[in-house]
């Protein structure tokens, strides 16, 4: 069976993420990774707000699907990693 192509796709409004890139497609799926609203402009702002950063990171991701000729309607599944840093 031959390799598929590996391609990464830069997200618009994101900097480069290296070593790594926010979007790989290795045949017929394409991976979205660490997109965080921090990385977002004005996302620093909404630290601690669950709900509006959830938000904010929908706006590169929809972007980054739209360049590669996708939609939200097209993702199969979706892990979201939440980490909470407060005084205890």
């Amino acid at each position: 069976m031959a390799e598929a192509e590996i391609r990464r796709v830069a997200v618009p409004g994101l900097a480069a993420a290296s070593p790594f890139s926010h979007v790989v497609i290795d045949g017929s799926y394409a991976l979205l990774s660490g997109i965080v609203a921090s990385d977002v402009p004005g996302g620093v702002a909404a630290q601690g707000d669950f709900a509006r950063e959830a938000e904010i990171v929908m706006t590169p991701s929809r972007g980054a699907l739209a360049q590669i000729g996708l939609g939200m309607e097209r993702i199969g599944g979706s892990n979201l990693e939440i980490t909470v840093t407060a005084r205890l």
